[in-house]
């Protein structure tokens, strides 16, 4: 299993809430396993491939709808 801590920071724009409900929507979309926090969202898979086609896809997605700043930990022990 390898988990990632994704945290969507957007700039610049009035509806701060667009790019991050764009990224939340492309990991559920991603099938991955997610829990949305207050801060981040963690998510867990089975290998890395799987979290790092969530992750480009989810960056993706928020990138669309503003600039953002996207930061992300990921761990093959943390899980």
């Amino acid at each position: 299993m390898i988990s990632c801590q994704l945290a969507v920071y957007p700039l610049g724009v009035k509806d701060y809430g667009g790019p991050i409900k764009a990224a939340i929507a492309a990991l559920a979309a991603a099938g991955v396993e997610h829990k949305v926090g207050d801060m981040s969202t963690e998510m867990v898979a089975p290998d890395q491939e799987a979290i790092f086609r969530a992750l480009r896809t989810a960056y993706g997605a928020a990138a669309a709808a503003g600039d953002v700043v996207v930061v992300a930990t990921i761990s093959n022990c943390c899980v």
